[in-house]
């Protein structure tokens, strides 16, 4: 995708609307993606799968995955659990 932003650069022609246009384009994929990707991310906890796990399949440490999806994890949990991972009294919480 980069590569097809850098030609419409190359065309000078009427570029500057065709590159907005990609760009434009690019955000919108990046957005649905993203959405895509937290809906995940919420079903992975439910299913008990750590930030470890998870910032490993994302290329990032499980800490830079929690920083970054665990408020949207736990903004669609009740209570500030998420169903399917409560923990018994004194079970320490995932920090991995």
């Amino acid at each position: 995708m980069v590569m097809a932003a850098r030609e419409h650069i190359a065309q000078v022609d009427g570029g500057r609307v065709q590159v907005l246009a990609e760009v434009e384009a690019l955000a919108r994929e990046r957005r649905e993606v993203e959405e895509d990707l937290r809906h995940a991310i919420t079903a992975a906890r439910v299913a008990r799968q750590s930030w470890a796990a998870i910032g490993g399949a994302l290329g990032v440490t499980g800490q830079a995955a929690r920083a970054r999806y665990g408020t949207i994890h736990r903004a669609r949990s009740v209570g500030g659990e998420a169903a399917g991972t409560r923990r018994s009294a004194g079970q320490e919480a995932d920090a991995s």
